[in-house]
């Protein structure tokens, strides 16, 4: 049985914290070593009852969409959108005659003013 692990081998190579290395696992969004309690489940919103796999996004979906009214509003049409990348997306695509530099400019400081009213 050359080069073939077995469960007992993979086990004992644990970290201070005692969770093996088949246990902690590294996330491929953020680098960041996710716990056994931190990985896919079932998490859904007390507001609308929307279920999401990752605590991460329902804790986006809390603070950005769940009961709000969309924030970002396309400067040709009436389309609105709750995320600026989403709007900046339909502009680009829907409106090809606006600078998408000075409108990506302008969605960067409506977010630093909302990021900044949201923080105080």
């Amino acid at each position: 049985m050359c080069g073939v692990s077995t469960q007992s081998n993979r086990m004992r190579h644990q970290d201070p914290r005692g969770i093996s290395e088949e246990t902690a696992r590294t996330s491929k969004r953020r680098g960041r070593e996710v716990l056994p309690n931190q990985g896919p489940g079932q998490y859904s919103c007390n507001g609308c009852g929307k279920v999401y796999r990752w605590k991460c996004n329902l804790t986006t979906h809390e603070r950005l969409e769940c009961g709000k009214e969309p924030c970002f509003k396309c400067p040709v049409c009436p389309h609105r959108s709750k995320f600026r990348g989403n709007l900046y997306k339909h502009v680009v695509s829907k409106h090809p005659e606006v600078d998408a530099q000075n409108f990506r400019r302008e969605l960067n400081l409506k977010q630093q003013l909302l990021n900044k009213t949201f923080i105080e």
